[in-house]
C-alpha cells in the first residue's frame, strides 16, 4: 500500500460523499496510529472514525494549514503520539474529529513517514516527522 486519500474524503472534495468536507484550517484534525494486524483497510468503503480498529495511540495535529506551502497542500508540524504503548503500528490515520467517531471524516492513511512504519511502542512518545513539503497535496 502507499500513502494516500481515503475514497470518501476525496469525494468529499468534489462535492459528493458522505459527512462533511474537513476544513484543514479551522476543524480539529487528529492521527490515530494503528495496528494493522486489527484494522482491515478498506481505502473505498471506509468512512469515518468508527470504522477503525486497532487503535493504539491518538494525538491532535498541530498548526494545521493549506495553501501555506503550495496550492492544494495540507501540512502541519511533526506529529507527536504521547506514552505510546500497545501494539507495532503501521498506520497512521489523519481524520476531522467532529467529537462523535461515527460523523468524523477519515481524510488519509499512512504507512510511510520520514520516521518509519511500523514502530514499536516502549511507552515513551512517537514523533511522525511530516515532509517540509507537507503532509499531503491534491
Amino acid at each position: 500500500m502507499a500513502n494516500q486519500l481515503y475514497d470518501n474524503y476525496r469525494n468529499l472534495i468534489i462535492g459528493n460523499g458522505t459527512h462533511t468536507l474537513p476544513d484543514p484550517d479551522t476543524d480539529t484534525l487528529r492521527a490515530n496510529l494503528i495496528d494493522a494486524g486489527v484494522y482491515t483497510l478498506d481505502i473505498a468503503a471506509d468512512l469515518d472514525e468508527a470504522d477503525l480498529a486497532g487503535v493504539i495511540n491518538e494525538a491532535t495535529l498541530t498548526t494545521v494549514t493549506s495553501g501555506s506551502v503550495g496550492v492544494g497542500v495540507v501540512d502541519c508540524d511533526d506529529i507527536v503520539f504521547t506514552a505510546v504503548t500497545g501494539a507495532e503500528s503501521e498506520y497512521i490515520v489523519i481524520f476531522q474529529d467532529t467529537g462523535t467517531n461515527t460523523t468524523s471524516p477519515l481524510m488519509a492513511i499512512f504507512d510511510t513517514t520520514n520516521t518509519g512504519l511500523p514502530v514499536t511502542p516502549s511507552g515513551g512518545n512517537i514523533t511522525a516527522i511530516v515532509n517540509a513539503s507537507g503532509l499531503w497535496s491534491f
